[in-house]
């Protein structure tokens, strides 16, 4: 299955060592915000688990980004009641938000860019795109 939506939460990776094998894992949920149908006015969300360091790695998650993810959804019973459990299977990055870049005086690039600009183009002319 796949939705779309912006990866609103990404929660601290949690980690182990499995009582069976004896071996280390760990795993990292994130929560992504979506809308089901148009006039939908507040986002559904949806929690996915990613199992692995290098797919962890591989994901490279970044809030506030548009994702589509796959994912396989499963249910498991403890202790009488039923939990669903969404897998994360992979992801496709839609639109990442850009950094604001900030230079070594600690100012964003566009800062820079609007002190560059003439306050005044000369005497009596005014820099300004009004017609008149």
């Amino acid at each position: 299955m796949e939705v779309i939506g912006v990866i609103s939460k990404i929660f601290e990776p949690r980690d182990g060592i499995s009582q069976r094998t004896g071996e280390q894992w760990v795993s990292q949920d994130f929560m992504i915000e979506y809308f089901w149908w148009q006039n939908q006015t507040t986002p559904s969300k949806m929690v996915f688990s990613i199992f692995g360091a290098d797919r962890i790695q591989e994901a490279d998650l970044k809030e506030g980004e548009e994702v589509k993810v796959r994912y396989d959804g499963d249910a498991r019973e403890y202790n009488g009641r039923w939990y669903n459990d969404m897998r994360f299977d992979g992801i496709e990055h839609i639109h990442r938000p850009k950094p604001e870049k900030q230079t070594l005086d600690g100012k964003t690039d566009e800062h820079k860019e609007q002190q560059a600009k003439p306050a005044d183009a000369g005497e009596g002319e005014q820099n300004d795109d009004l017609p008149f």
